[in-house]
């Protein structure tokens, strides 16, 4: 399958897709360029090191590659067991790439070397979503469809996670660490309400959000964001998007949801 990097002429805004259809998109946004393709689904995409020069995808081919997005080039690989469903980095070691996927492991890859360094099990089900802790990438979480996030040490070799959630009665669609790494922000794959765990426990802190609907309103995707007044951080947000079509943004000290009109946005 193709990745194909599209632009909006009018306000010159990059959008990465990772698609097989990118024919639908004809007549309304304009291919920058095809970088290359998959022999499978794309399943995860990000931009490498903090800039937009190197790009990386999972894919249900069974490899993570990463690519150039300014030669067009594939500069490197590696081999999962099977589909890759997750890809993450990280700003403290721009060196690292996690994965994770059908195969029930979690593997941390050198860019530098072309080499897996260490593959962590566990997992009952596919890791379905990883991400690395935001200050200090020795620790990452694997989170997986038999309802559990795991919080792995990368320089301890094994299946044996430092911390586990307390099991959902649904695989986990993503999970996400705090900004200062002190909780775990979960979504399930068929809920629509998400959860604080504990990251040095795995207990249950709180249910947040909406708990009314069934699968068709599940949340689908979970981000952390910091809420900025007078260009200081003032509070923790976080993000969900759901099948309902509907996004609100949840103010983590208080756990209610906060308009968006209210944002500002880091970087922005």
């Amino acid at each position: 399958m193709a990745l194909v990097l599209y632009t909006d002429l009018p306000s010159l805004r990059q959008v990465l897709f990772g698609s097989w259809r990118k024919q639908q998109h004809a007549g309304k946004e304009y291919p920058l360029s095809e970088l290359g393709e998959h022999d499978g689904y794309v399943s995860s995409l990000y931009f490498h090191g903090g800039d937009n020069n190197t790009l990386v995808s999972g894919s249900g081919d069974s490899y993570i590659k990463i690519w150039d997005t300014g030669s067009k080039q594939m500069t490197n690989k590696f081999s999962h067991g099977a589909d890759v469903l997750s890809v993450a980095g990280t700003l403290l070691d721009t060196h690292l790439i996690l994965g994770g996927g059908s195969d029930l492991e979690c593997t941390v890859h050198d860019i530098r070397t072309g080499k897996g360094l260490t593959k962590f099990t566990g997992a009952e089900s596919d890791i379905e979503h990883v991400a690395f802790h935001p200050l200090d990438s020795n620790f990452f979480i694997g989170s997986s469809g038999d309802g559990v996030s795991r919080v792995y040490d990368r320089r301890k070799n094994g299946s044996t996670p430092i911390v586990e959630t307390s099991q959902r009665d649904y695989g986990i669609k993503t999970a996400q660490f705090s900004l200062d790494g002190r909780w775990i922000y979960s979504a399930t794959t068929q809920e629509r309400f998400w959860v604080i765990y504990d990251a040095y426990t795995g207990e249950t802190v709180q249910s947040v959000g909406i708990d009314q609907g069934g699968p068709n309103d599940a949340i689908e995707s979970l981000i952390v964001a910091r809420k900025l007044k007078d260009r200081q951080q003032e509070s923790e947000m976080v993000f969900t998007g759901a099948r309902d079509a509907s996004i609100y943004g949840w103010d983590t000290q208080v756990s209610v949801p906060i308009e968006s009109d209210n944002l500002v946005y880091d970087g922005e």
